[in-house]
């Protein structure tokens, strides 16, 4: 993967945190006084993932035609900035240990679905990119040309 791809998977990512935020705000304001924690939790887990997915679908293309390796390097960038993130926030924010913030993360009985968006974030850019046929080979020069 080229620097620009990382560049640009970054930036992507970056939205896609910022927006996580913004769900974390809506769903700790709107959906769990009203539905409840575990309740507004899974549902802020469910569309979290679905945001995910269709920022990936909308931004993906920008990368071009490009092989299935860069865009499972893409999902594997996703899925190591979203963990350093997580437990830099654990650790810094909520002076967790990081088994803590494991043991939280993967709370899935307690509804938490972080794991649902973790996986949407790591294979969301092979698939969208092979369901938009953004994978094959470049378009190479005919040896039979010259």
């Amino acid at each position: 993967m080229n620097s620009k791809v990382i560049v640009k998977a970054s930036l992507i990512w970056f939205l896609i945190a910022v927006i996580a935020v913004v769900n974390g705000i809506l769903r700790q304001v709107l959906l769990q006084p009203v539905l409840g924690d575990k309740v507004g939790l899974i549902l802020s887990g469910i569309f979290l993932a679905l945001l995910i997915y269709f920022i990936a679908w909308l931004t993906l293309p920008s990368f071009g035609n490009n092989s299935a390796a860069v865009y499972m390097d893409i999902g594997a960038q996703w899925v190591v900035m979203t963990l350093i993130l997580e437990f830099g926030l654990g650790y810094f924010a909520a002076g967790m240990l990081p088994a803590e913030t494991f043991r939280v993360l993967i709370d899935v009985p307690g509804g938490n679905l972080f794991l649902l968006a973790l996986i949407t974030a790591g294979i969301s850019p092979y698939y969208i990119a092979k369901r938009r046929n953004l994978i094959g080979l470049r378009p190479q020069r005919s040896r039979l040309a010259n």
